[in-house]
């Protein structure tokens, strides 16, 4: 809490990466020590980029575009050309966006999960809120 209103972090954790051309999953740990090139279109590229580096890439591009890019044969083709880039990296939203395009063969995407720390706090403060207790609390 800070003066009195409440805050919650939340983490993300990497689940699985995924070969958008192949549509094959491999661990994310495969991105460890690997040259990358890393996009996105996201309101906070930089905690992508950054969350690539905790988990061992190599990260020795970064090309953030602003949140709700509508990628192009163009935008493929400059980070398809990158040299010295062992794997092409990007989020599930952004692959989403991708799907009937022509793909590098080393594009891969990153499957996220979001955590709230501290979430059976929040939850009880929302239920509170809301009139209601949690069902645990019933008795």
């Amino acid at each position: 809490f800070t003066q009195g209103i409440p805050r919650f972090q939340v983490r993300f954790k990497p689940v699985h990466l995924y070969n958008v051309k192949k549509n094959a999953m491999a661990h994310y740990r495969f991105l460890r020590n690997k040259k990358v090139l890393a996009f996105s279109g996201l309101g906070d590229n930089q905690s992508f980029f950054q969350l690539l580096r905790q988990i061992g890439a190599d990260v020795v591009q970064e090309i953030p575009f602003p949140d709700h890019h509508r990628y192009t044969a163009g935008d493929l083709r400059r980070m398809g050309s990158a040299e010295n880039v062992q794997c092409i990296v990007t989020t599930e939203k952004d692959a989403v966006k991708l799907m009937g395009m022509d793909v590098p063969d080393n594009l891969f995407y990153l499957s996220i999960e979001a955590r709230i720390e501290d979430e059976d706090t929040l939850m009880d403060l929302l239920l509170k809120k809301l009139g209601t207790r949690s069902p645990d609390r019933l008795a």
